[in-house]
This record gives structure tokens, C-alpha cells and sequence, in this order.
């Protein structure tokens, strides 16, 4: 792993591209939580502890994002130019009973949500247009940490470890989706990459990623 950082940079803006992040000497440290979104082929590695001082070390790559505590530090594979997105996440945006279940976020966990990729994929066609200011990230920040209450917040811990699903298991769906998108894909054809039958590939993929699988 190349590039360590210890923190992301504030700088009046809470979404960072993530190879700014890692090239960024003026790095203050963010308290409460963050998330790592990383694109292409770049992985992170996020180490840290908990509030019961459990040690921590995982690795973040597309498809996934992970939400982790704002003093872990992170790491890059990427030599040159990491890409993807590190966004600071504030409870204080939200109300009372969104700030408890922001607190029960299971965090050192990896997920595979579907709108935090639209989001990158916004953020960055806004960034490459110049269009991406401190006022825009900090909009988007707001959004995605409502988001992330309310999709995880109230099921923390609802979600067992041995998941049947696994992230090699999505990413395969993944890359058939995409490489399908044009054509109408079939439920029973996703099962079937899988090894599963449908009624439990429909069960366990709404569990992993929060949405049945025609969605």
C-alpha cells in the first residue's frame, strides 16, 4: 500500500476525489465518520479502532464502500492516481432519531449500495466538468449521510457475517448487469451465476444490498 494518510482534508468541503485526498499536505483530522468509495482498480486500506479499542484493518475496492471512523488511516494501492471519492459524514445534519441510528452504524463493515455508486459516478462527471465546488460537496455529503442513517442506521447488526452472498458473488453480477444493460435481464439468469434458485438468490440479495434484485 502506497500514499498513507492519517485524515481527510477540510478545506470548507466534506466529498473529497480521492486522489486529492492523498496528495493533500494540509490534512486536519475529521472526527465522527467517513466513507470510502474507491473506483476503477484501486484499493484502500483502512486501519483503526473502535470505541472499545478493537483493532481494525480492511480492504476497500469497487464494488464496495465501507464506512469507518474519521482517525482511521488510510492507505492506497494506487501509485499515481487513486481514484475514487472520500466523504466526511456528519451526524449533525440530521435530526434526533436519524442521529441514534447514525450512531448504531455498524462501522469496519463493507456494503454494496447501489446509490452510493450513482453518487461517485455523479460526483466525479461533475468534478470532470468542473462543475464540483465546496457548496456541491458539502450538499452531497448531507444526502449521503441521511442516506446511510436511514438505509443502515435502524438495521444494524440485522445483516449476518456469513452472509450466502458473497462480494465475489456480487461483483460477477455486476459485471454480467453491465455488460448486459442493453438487453432485458432476467432474475433467474442472476441466480443462475450464483448457483442459487431464485426465491432464495431474490432473499439474499435484497438482504446484502437493501434492494430486490429487478430493481
Amino acid at each position: 500500500m502506497k500514499q498513507a494518510i492519517d485524515s481527510t482534508p477540510d478545506h470548507g468541503s466534506r466529498c473529497q476525489p480521492m486522489n486529492v485526498a492523498f496528495t493533500n499536505g494540509e490534512l486536519n483530522l475529521v472526527h465522527g465518520f467517513r466513507l470510502v468509495i474507491p473506483t476503477g482498480n484501486t484499493v484502500v486500506q483502512a486501519v483503526g479502532s473502535d470505541d472499545l479499542g478493537t483493532s481494525h484493518s480492511i480492504l476497500i475496492s469497487a464494488p464496495f464502500v465501507a464506512v469507518i471512523t474519521g482517525a482511521a488511516q488510510l492507505a492506497t494501492n494506487a501509485d499515481n492516481d487513486p481514484s475514487g471519492w472520500l466523504i466526511a459524514l456528519r451526524p449533525s445534519v440530521l435530526g434526533q432519531v436519524s442521529q441514534e441510528a447514525f450512531d448504531a452504524l455498524p462501522k469496519w463493515s463493507e456494503s454494496w449500495d447501489p446509490f452510493l455508486r450513482e453518487a461517485a459516478d455523479t460526483l466525479s462527471a461533475l468534478a470532470n466538468a468542473d462543475l464540483f465546488d465546496a457548496a456541491c460537496a458539502d450538499a452531497f455529503a448531507d444526502v449521503i449521510s441521511v442516506h446511510i442513517a436511514v438505509r443502515y442506521g435502524h438495521c444494524a447488526g440485522a445483516i449476518e457475517p456469513d452472509m450466502p452472498i458473497t462480494r465475489q458473488m456480487l461483483a460477477r453480477i455486476q459485471a454480467f448487469v453491465h455488460d448486459n444493460i442493453a438487453e432485458t435481464i432476467l432474475v433467474e439468469q442472476l441466480a443462475v451465476l450464483v448457483n442459487m434458485s431464485v426465491s432464495k438468490f431474490a432473499r439474499v440479495f435484497k438482504t446484502a444490498t437493501g434492494s430486490p434484485p429487478h430493481l
